[in-house]
């Protein structure tokens, strides 16, 4: 039986006024940036300006879309039955055993899925709902949102960096003279600084705690409440960064979904520290979920 739409389908209104927050940080972006060019653009530094900035700025927004614009990778509706309905009444008991089952969705759900209530499905290793992009981060669009980080910091960090002998001339005829005559620069700056240090901090909290021991941000929180927790996810630094990157490196500075090359032809699956186990668990076949 085909599920109804979810609440926010159900309320597009609702929809449109959660958006309302991606456009509120594509202004703040196109905003930014014509004030650089237009009012507060420095001397020197010629390359940064014609060729690093403009680079960088339209890969962000490139990932911000893709991120906004892509499904995170739902579980299909009946997606254990479809694997699984041609075995044995016994064997599939004990391959049933091997994952969670969801209430709400009436469905069960592979291993590193999470349901989500505010799209009201259950989504393939979701890392969290983001309320900036007012979707949900997961196996799909994890890379174009690290992207997103990634050239935020870059898109604000290098502004700061031609600007900053300006904002120490005004920071200093400020503090000494009293003199306003610059306060809307310091106020750009000061923003463009709040703005790079949370991008920074959540690239850096991404790539150290998360990337590197292949974990998601809820599984890194429920490793934290949890006494005895094995992260069996943890196959390496290279591999784990594969996992998020894809297998070709001349595509990974582009927000473009590239699983690793045996993820698309084999059952889906991700690949765990103890074989042994790895192999002993039945997975979502990729077809069912790129539909």
């Amino acid at each position: 039986m085909e599920r109804p739409p979810n609440f926010l389908a159900r309320h597009p209104t609702l929809r449109a006024i959660l958006d309302f927050s991606v456009y509120l940080v594509v202004t703040y972006i196109v905003l930014s940036y014509s004030l650089y060019y237009g009012v507060f653009i420095p001397e020197g530094h010629p390359f940064i300006n014609s060729v690093v900035v403009p680079l960088s700025c339209s890969l962000l927004m490139a990932s911000l879309f893709k991120t906004w614009w892509t499904q995170p990778g739902f579980v299909p509706e009946g997606w254990f039955a479809s694997c699984h309905g041609t075995l044995a009444k016994k064997e599939r008991e004990t391959v049933e055993r091997q994952y969670d089952f969801c209430g709400i969705c009436s469905n069960h759900k592979p291993l590193r899925s999470h349901h989500c209530s505010r799209c009201d499905r259950c989504v393939l290793k979701m890392d969290h709902h983001c309320p900036w992009l007012n979707n949900c981060i997961g196996y799909k669009n994890y890379k174009s949102f690290l992207l997103t980080l990634i050239y935020g910091s870059l898109s604000t960090f290098l502004p700061l960096y031609t600007l900053f002998p300006r904002y120490c001339v005004s920071f200093l005829t400020l503090f000494t003279s009293f003199q306003f005559d610059n306060l809307g620069f310091d106020i750009y700056y000061l923003t463009l600084f709040l703005v790079c240090a949370t991008l920074m901090y959540l690239l850096l909290f991404h790539c150290i705690f998360l990337i590197t021991s292949n974990l998601t941000t809820i599984e890194y929180y429920e490793k934290h409440r949890e006494e005895e927790f094995e992260n069996h996810n943890d196959v390496g630094y290279k591999q784990n960064i594969l996992q998020v990157f894809g297998a070709n490196p001349l595509l990974w500075p582009f927000p473009v979904f590239h699983p690793l090359a045996e993820q698309d032809v084999q059952p889906f699956c991700f690949p765990l520290k103890d074989k042994q186990l790895s192999r002993s668990i039945t997975f979502v076949h990729i077809t069912l979920i790129t539909t």
